[in-house]
């Protein structure tokens, strides 16, 4: 009796960490960078063809203070899962990027630092007539295959296809064992 429960929570067990595999996609990272030259980008959108955002750094909400504190404080890049994005900040995967015109202005905002940034870490850009600018490029992407979300769940359609299986052929044992006449 208890090896049947075994078995039949293995079987359980492993249906259900394979149903686990298509149940829990892996989702989109979301990657802000900065250090590309704002001015390059001011003179290409002074054009009316293409619009980039410049937002105050005042006038972020506290989550995109805290993206862009610590994109600085990273080195110019950093990432986050997806659902803890700033709203004002656009992320377009590669196929929605591959639509735009001008891709990068596209997925990028112009943050106008405050005269007195002393709280903030260093801008990667000088200052250009006592304002600081810098370029914020933002994206979304699918972890790498080697990333820890794949790892999980090559993880967890391994253990379901051995706990399968072991408690199929547990199973198979059993039954196979309990038809054969006793030769004794």
């Amino acid at each position: 009796m208890k090896q049947n429960i075994l078995i039949g929570l293995g079987l359980v067990l492993g249906i259900s960490l394979l149903a686990s595999i298509f149940l829990f996609p892996v989702g989109y990272h979301l990657s802000h960078s900065t250090g590309i030259p704002a001015n390059d980008t001011t003179a290409a959108s002074a054009d009316n063809s293409v619009e980039i955002e410049i937002i105050a750094y005042q006038n972020l909400s506290d989550r995109g203070k805290e993206l862009y504190k610590k994109t600085l404080t990273a080195g110019g890049g950093y990432t986050v899962t997806n659902g803890e994005g700033a709203p004002e900040f656009p992320y377009l995967t590669e196929r929605e990027q591959s639509k735009e015109e001008k891709p990068l202005l596209a997925t990028s905002v112009i943050i106008k630092r405050p005269a007195n940034d002393s709280g903030l870490p260093p801008a990667d850009q000088p200052p250009e007539y006592g304002t600081r600018y810098e370029f914020l490029a933002t994206s979304a992407f699918k972890p790498p295959l080697t990333a820890a979300p794949w790892m999980l769940r090559y993880l967890a359609g391994l253990v379901g296809v051995v706990l399968l299986a072991g408690s199929g052929y547990a199973l198979y044992r059993n039954r196979t064992a309990s038809r054969e006449p006793d030769r004794s």
